[in-house]
């Protein structure tokens, strides 16, 4: 028997799981892309304060004063 016959509900929950990584991962990019139209030139910096923001986390932004943080 394969793994899909024996539990069928598995099988539904792993696409499911799958519809909600693409619908999370669609959203992060147009999130990451209307923020890069206003900070130009640090899409790591973008995208670290992104995941950190997403898990929970917190951040600490350090640089040379002027840079508006």
């Amino acid at each position: 028997m394969s793994e899909n016959q024996e539990n069928p509900k598995m099988a539904m929950n792993e696409k499911e799981v799958e519809q909600q990584c693409r619908e999370f991962r669609e959203m992060f990019e147009a999130l990451r892309g209307e923020v890069g139209k206003v900070i130009v030139g640090h899409e790591e910096i973008v995208d670290d304060v992104l995941i950190s923001l997403f898990s929970g986390g917190h951040v600490l932004l350090e640089g040379v004063p002027g840079l508006g943080r």
